[in-house]
């Protein structure tokens, strides 16, 4: 009998802590939710229920795992990136207590725009820069 209230009041405890102060844990979107494929980009994922230092998870986008995962905020979790290969990927949250959230094709790789690199590459590195130019003194 001692024993099931005392696990009662464990579990009672567990979910207090896991729900207090910032409301329902849930996740809702991904901030900016396009990135390049090389990755190594700071994004937030944006949510509720949070709790900076007293709760973690980890995040995939895709199949691959994202780096310096930081619950910054009751509302926000800072990551970074991983490369990735273009086109949308699911985002996935799974937090300590098992909890997961997805986030179906909540961001998109693409491939970076070369377009302009190549333009100053095949220039000598000039750079055409609208508008009047710069005068000499």
């Amino acid at each position: 009998m001692m024993r099931r209230i005392w696990t009662l009041l464990g579990v009672g405890a567990l979910l207090s802590a896991c729900s207090a102060g910032g409301g329902e844990l849930k996740v809702n979107s991904v901030e900016p939710n396009v990135g390049t494929v090389n990755g190594s980009e700071n994004v937030m994922l944006l949510g509720s229920g949070f709790q900076p230092g007293k709760t973690s998870c980890t995040v995939r986008f895709g199949v691959k795992e994202a780096a310096n995962v930081t619950i910054v905020s009751e509302s926000k979790i800072q990551v970074t990136t991983p490369a990735n290969d273009p086109g949308p990927v699911d985002v996935l949250v799974t937090f300590d207590d098992g909890r997961t959230f997805k986030l179906g094709g909540g961001f998109t790789f693409k491939v970076p725009d070369q377009s302009k690199a190549r333009d100053i590459f095949l220039s000598g590195g000039k750079v055409n820069v609208p508008g009047p130019s710069p005068q000499k003194k």
